[in-house]
């Protein structure tokens, strides 16, 4: 089993296939280890939308509490990593930041299919723009995770 290494300053990742010692930003780093057993909220989707995969996971991601990189490793050994940024990445995170900071923010427009896999997502995101008075139209109706669906919401914005 890998034991991955993870720099908190830099975000550099290393991987090894024993116990190391690592050292990056005058620190030395310890094995990550599972927090806890695993369980639905930490279990990622995968899904092939349009050719692409599509990852999705039930996990919340705050500012303080978030997959800093996932890892997908294979019987062969081959690792792929995609390191994962909420200030960047995060709806959540990225408005609020930006209330908490003060920006001013545009109009936001946000639609969803009733049917749409992340269609759970989407209502809480609509909550929490809500909580934050964002100026937010929100609108649904029958429809899947594809153009089909958004194209004709699209052209009335």
């Amino acid at each position: 089993m890998a034991n991955f290494y993870f720099c908190t300053e830099c975000g550099n990742v290393f991987t090894s296939m024993r116990k190391s010692t690592v050292n990056c930003c005058g620190q030395e780093w310890k094995a990550l280890e599972v927090a806890g057993e695993p369980n639905e909220k930490h279990q990622l989707d995968v899904k092939v939308e349009n050719g692409k995969r599509v990852y999705t996971s039930h996990h919340p991601q705050t500012a303080e509490h978030y997959f800093p990189f996932i890892a997908f490793v294979c019987n062969c050994g081959t690792m792929k990593i995609r390191y994962y940024k909420p200030e960047e990445e995060d709806l959540f995170v990225m408005l609020e930041n930006a209330v908490k900071n003060g920006v001013e923010l545009p109009k936001l427009f946000q639609c969803c299919g009733t049917e749409d896999f992340v269609y759970g997502q989407n209502i809480e995101f609509r909550d929490h723009a809500r909580s934050l008075n964002a100026d937010l139209q929100y609108e649904e109706g029958p429809g899947v995770h594809n153009w089909d669906f958004w194209d004709p919401w699209i052209r009335r914005i």
